[in-house]
């Protein structure tokens, strides 16, 4: 059907290429509220046809005690948790190259990042599981 309007349009000896919406029409697409769509449904009405959704209320979930999750939040409720940092080693071995860095606290780690320390903002939290260590998030 595309090919045929597109077709079409040559054919007419239009010298201006077709605007996007006279060959494929206007598309309205639909806002759902990301709570009220189950997986299952999400993929039965969109993915699995290919249909456009906008998904509303999904940063809803970045929002504790009414603050965004920024790192003076995340700093303020796990400042003190001790992490293992990675760092990447050209020609390492290990998996993806990481090997270990150093270990310090999540407060300075993000201290670090900010300031532009040279070791800790070249430092990945690498595979360290918040469920597991930061349950107050």
């Amino acid at each position: 059907r595309l090919q045929a309007k597109a077709e079409a349009v040559r054919a007419a000896g239009s010298k201006q290429p077709a605007a996007p919406s006279s060959l494929f029409g206007s598309l309205t697409v639909q806002r759902v509220a990301a709570g009220s769509l189950s997986r299952e449904a999400f993929l039965e009405r969109y993915a699995n046809k290919g249909k456009p959704v906008i998904l509303t209320g999904l940063l809803e979930g970045c929002v504790k005690d009414g603050r965004l999750w920024d790192m003076g939040f995340v700093r303020s409720k796990v400042g003190h948790k001790t992490v293992a940092l990675k760092r990447i080693v050209r020609g390492s071995p290990k998996w993806a190259q990481l090997e270990d860095a150093c270990s310090t606290t999540f407060s300075n780690f993000i201290t670090g990042i900010e300031t532009k320390d040279r070791t800790l903002s070249q430092s990945y939290c690498h595979d360290w599981s918040i469920p597991m260590h930061c349950p107050e998030l």
